[in-house]
């Protein structure tokens, strides 16, 4: 008797903790939607909008906010701003080739790239994305 209701549960528990897990690899590509072409010369700064960080391609450094400071750092502390899935998405940002303090264009930036922290807000952007259509060569 005990073996018979040890299956039940197991047959009963096991399919609805998959239909109640999330697969967010369904929801969104990131691979896809960081792989927009830009010439290489044009590009010096990465924004990482939920960050609100930079990294810097020449120096290879990451400029971020800590303590009302800006500082530029090799590496951003695994703590800072919190867990989100969406803390590597990052922006390519055109035109600031021989601008060495990006952060001054920060509120800018701001606007154009808001913070994501939803699926649903991941999904909406890329649907957008996929609208517009355009890359660089």
């Amino acid at each position: 008797m005990k073996r018979v209701c040890l299956f039940l549960i197991i047959f009963f528990l096991f399919p609805t903790k998959l239909l109640l897990s999330q697969s967010y690899s369904s929801v969104y590509n990131l691979e896809e939607y960081n792989q927009i072409q830009v010439p290489l010369d044009s590009i010096r700064y990465y924004y990482y909008p939920n960050l609100q960080a930079y990294f810097d391609t020449h120096k290879k450094e990451y400029i971020y906010k800590k303590s009302g400071e800006w500082i530029r750092e090799k590496s951003i502390p695994n703590d800072y701003r919190g867990y989100s899935l969406f803390n590597k998405n990052y922006e390519i940002i055109n035109g600031l080739v021989n601008e060495d303090n990006p952060e001054k264009h920060i509120e800018t930036h701001k606007d154009i790239y808001p913070q994501i922290f939803t699926a649903k807000e991941m999904r909406k952007k890329l649907e957008k994305i996929k609208q517009n259509a355009l890359t660089y060569n």
